[in-house]
């Protein structure tokens, strides 16, 4: 009988290391958990005022574009409208031309 006492008494030491073991490792890992958790808490809030720059850049090359294209727009306008001056310009100073060489 104390055989079997002593065997038990060893199999809840053995038992109690285990568990000492297991309860050192969870710990352990916990801290590995709570480090990693706040790195990416970290990383994200990181990432996430990037993307807020970028975003923001971006609205800003939107706007310059669209000024660029109002602009382009504009001074393709005004050259047409000059081309076209011009053209009747010469047209009349071709009809001019034709008259005096006719009169001649």
């Amino acid at each position: 009988m104390e055989e079997k006492l002593d065997k038990l008494l060893k199999l809840a030491e053995e038992n109690v290391e285990v568990v000492t073991h297991v309860k050192e490792y969870i710990v352990k890992m916990d801290s590995r958990l709570l480090s990693l958790e706040n790195q990416l808490s970290i990383f994200s809030n990181e990432t996430r005022g990037s993307f807020s720059a970028i975003e923001s850049d971006l609205s800003d090359v939107k706007i310059q574009l669209e000024k660029l294209d109002k602009r382009t727009k504009e001074d393709s306008d005004a050259h047409a409208e000059e081309t076209v001056k011009l053209r009747d310009r010469v047209a009349i100073l071709e009809r001019q031309v034709a008259q005096l060489q006719a009169a001649r």
